[in-house]
């Protein structure tokens, strides 16, 4: 993970719309926003989402289809950008193609 301070990413919180936020670039600050323990998905070479490890052991609502991986995520998660394994800031084209497939209407069918 970067020591860059900010991180412009997104938040995709369950039962909401996402909404682009700045936060600290660190280990706490991403557990924050997702509840707990963080696991990495890769969505594509240079975007991830940070989800909660243990959400499907904790029982938390559905947030996510990804047909992609045929798997479901659970409780809020952040989208963010990838560079050589490190977490970095989305940038603009990223940020508008992801508010658009994680809108509220798309995420579960």
């Amino acid at each position: 993970m970067s020591k860059k301070e900010k991180l412009r990413c997104i938040l995709v919180k369950v039962f909401e719309q996402p909404k682009v936020i700045e936060i600290e670039n660190n280990l706490s600050t991403l557990q924050k926003y997702v509840g707990g323990l963080i696991d990495i998905v890769e969505l594509e070479d240079d975007v991830d989402i940070i989800i909660n490890d243990e959400g499907k052991l904790l029982s938390l609502s559905p947030n996510l289809v990804l047909y992609e991986f045929g798997d479901i995520i659970v409780g809020d998660f952040l989208v963010v950008g990838q560079e050589n394994g490190e977490t970095i800031s989305l940038s603009e084209e990223k940020i508008k193609k992801y508010m658009e497939r994680f809108d509220l209407k798309r995420r579960l069918l």
